[in-house]
């Protein structure tokens, strides 16, 4: 994947979780979940898949994405399978009825690479996004990842602004 590639995914996946937010309804402040369970679906990025949510209260929530990727490109392919506990904080809203949040998540990748080699991966790693409460129990929400630590085969930082991500979630 060309690095050019890389830059438009991104900047395309932002535009997409703006004009996505502004099309939607108004809302009364900081009426999320709460004390709810969820499940919901991500899309972008190399793992897409489900995950599983609980609201603690309005600002609090945890849960576990499981996700699975497919990519070839230039003659590089990679199928895996990803599993990843997390923990998020939402702050109020700040601009209109958006709530930003960071996202703390400890992941671990299994696959294979180029249809022979078979590895696993764990990783900690900080998002940061958005995200709107359509209803009570409808949200959408958009991140990125800001640091990535990898662990296995050696020790890794990554910082950026990396594998956007696009979510809804269903509460009951």
């Amino acid at each position: 994947m060309t690095r050019q590639f890389v830059w438009t995914r991104k900047v395309v996946g932002l535009l997409a979780l703006l004009v996505m937010t502004s099309a939607l309804p108004a809302r009364a402040a900081n009426d999320g979940p709460a004390g709810q369970a969820g499940v919901g679906i991500d899309v972008g990025g190399m793992y897409n898949g489900l995950h599983g949510v609980y609201a603690l209260d309005k600002n609090i929530q945890v849960g576990a994405h499981l996700g699975m990727g497919l990519m070839s490109a230039s003659g590089f392919s990679v199928s895996g399978l990803m599993f990843a506990p997390y923990a998020r904080y939402q702050l109020g809203p700040v601009v209109g009825d958006l709530v930003p949040f960071g996202q703390l998540q400890f992941a671990v990748f299994g696959g294979g690479y180029y249809g022979y080699l078979s590895t696993t991966v764990s990783a900690l790693s900080f998002s940061g996004g958005l995200t709107y409460n359509v209803s009570p129990s409808f949200v959408v929400s958009g991140r990125v990842e800001l640091v990535q630590l990898f662990f296995s085969g050696g020790t890794a930082v990554s910082l950026g602004v990396m594998t956007p991500t696009l979510s809804a979630e269903w509460f009951f």
